[in-house]
């Protein structure tokens, strides 16, 4: 969805209501972090298996002829699972019909029709010539509305505090008008100039100031804090909104640098955030594109396709992916 669309819909149904966009959702740092960390998988290689024994790759899991890496391809295949729950595959076949190569489809370019079928540009596809992914769950951009709008208000909210961090402050007259002095007059209007917006305006004016802490009351006017400053309320909002959004996506908090409740009786060593990570989050993202893809449309019958996350297993890291044929 494009920018002027996302503003249409806002317009249309309010800010609150309007579709969720990629845009908006990668604007929450929490979610940046997840995706990144479910689209890091994608440089893996992808292997073709015959029970346990591995076979020399076809030539699609290695090489392509568009001007995008097969690695790039399937980060930014996991990228439309992340967020939309499906992601789309172009075929080319060699003339025994089997996969030669693939480019994957930008979501803005293709969709379902009402019977359910794949439309590209427009058109219908043939059967023949799309690998369609169908996600682990409908994405977070339908399921984790609520949680990355609330994300983007605490955001909003924190950021307003750092501009003038000091409690929500009442400005009362505490003179009648008359021993205010003259009504004013606007120049260019013609209309009363109300003194009590030009106070409050002057006042935030002030407090945006590098010298800001101290302020000055008028005759007539007085100031009074309501609350106090609450920093861990922003704290622990974006640490919960943080954990939210790992459940979502299935990510242990511990890598998303959230702490749960518990967090200072826990010991997390490096190994068990990898074993979480190949456990919990691989297994839960790779398992729907290993599936699809050792499809008898896609691999031939008997064999199946899989990601070789050896480096993910291997103490210390080697830092690279493994090895594969070219």
């Amino acid at each position: 969805m494009s920018t002027l669309e996302s503003v249409a819909l806002a317009d249309v149904f309010g800010e609150g209501r309007a579709p969720m966009t990629r845009t908006e959702a990668m604007s929450v740092p929490a979610v940046a972090k997840a995706r990144h960390l479910v689209t890091g998988l994608g440089r893996q290689p992808l292997c073709a298996y015959e029970g346990a024994t591995r076979l020399p790759s076809p030539q699609w899991m290695v090489r392509t002829d568009s001007e995008t890496p097969p690695q790039t391809r399937m980060s930014w295949t996991l990228d439309d699972l992340f967020f939309g729950g499906w992601s789309l595959w172009w075929r080319e076949n060699a003339p025994d019909g089997s996969l030669a190569d693939a480019v994957r489809v930008p979501p803005e370019l293709w969709d379902f029709d009402v019977d359910g079928r794949v439309h590209v540009e427009g058109a219908p596809a043939p059967a023949d010539r799309v690998v369609l992914f169908s996600g682990p769950y409908e994405g977070l951009l339908e399921a984790g509305v609520r949680t990355i709008r609330a994300a983007r208000n605490l955001e909003e909210a924190w950021a307003k505090r750092v501009q003038s961090p000091i409690p929500l402050v009442v400005i009362k007259q505490t003179v009648s008008d008359d021993e205010l002095g003259e009504v004013q007059i606007d120049p260019e209007t013609g209309e009363e100039i109300d003194e009590g917006q030009e106070v409050v305006r002057a006042y935030v004016d002030a407090r945006r100031d590098p010298n800001g802490a101290a302020a000055f009351a008028p005759y007539g006017y007085d100031l009074e804090a309501k609350g106090d400053v609450r920093h861990e309320l922003f704290v622990e909002g974006r640490n919960a909104v943080t954990l939210d959004v790992g459940r979502f996506a299935n990510i242990p908090g511990t890598l998303l640098d959230a702490s749960m409740s518990t967090a200072s009786l826990t010991y997390s060593t490096t190994e068990g955030k990898r074993s979480d990570y190949l456990d919990m989050s691989a297994a839960f993202w790779l398992g729907p594109i290993e599936a699809r893809l050792s499809m008898d449309d896609v691999m031939p019958a008997g064999q199946r396709a899989a990601f070789d996350l050896s480096n993910l297993t291997v103490v210390p890291a080697t830092g690279t992916a493994p090895a594969t044929e070219d």
